[in-house]
């Protein structure tokens, strides 16, 4: 892949935005620096709306049961008199 890139005048990118001169050289090439940021940003914001999304699921199982107890409770109370 590397020889492709230099013939072609290209150049060989990672999953990290790491540039490979070699197999076993790599570094960060200056255009790729707002790139990775720019991902890291996105990645951040996917994240954060996950966690918005799995906290409010889990608050409404957790509401759930609870109102379930609540009127268990009171239907096991109607029972007691």
């Amino acid at each position: 892949m590397i020889n492709l890139a230099g013939s072609l005048d290209a150049r060989v990118r990672g999953d990290e935005f790491e540039t490979y001169e070699t197999v076993d050289r790599c570094y960060t090439h200056p255009d790729d620096v707002k790139i990775k940021r720019k991902a890291t940003a996105a990645g951040q914001e996917l994240v954060q709306a996950n966690l918005r999304e799995q906290r409010l699921i889990r608050a409404a199982i957790i509401g759930f049961f609870i109102l379930l107890g609540v009127v268990g409770y009171f239907f096991g109370a109607s029972f007691e008199e």
